[in-house]
């Protein structure tokens, strides 16, 4: 029983850290082309370039964040 609950408590923070992930990269790719466009003045293709290459870093940071949690609990 208490591996379970050891088991849940580590789950729970990886689905939490995965979450926040998701979140940030959500607001980061959402509100990216307004920030840009009204601080710096860049026009739509730009923003556009801007907005493809953070679309092409999701699945990496995906894939460095997860192994990163993976090498920090052992499975049992």
């Amino acid at each position: 029983m208490i591996y379970l609950t050891k088991f849940l408590k580590h789950l729970q923070v990886q689905l939490l850290i995965y979450f926040m992930l998701k979140y940030v990269m959500e607001i980061l790719l959402s509100e990216s082309s307004v920030v840009t466009t009204y601080y710096f003045n860049w026009s739509t293709s730009t923003v556009a370039v801007f907005l493809a290459c953070l679309g092409l870093t999701v699945l990496p940071v995906n894939i460095v964040v997860g192994s990163y949690i993976s090498n920090m609990f052992q499975d049992r």
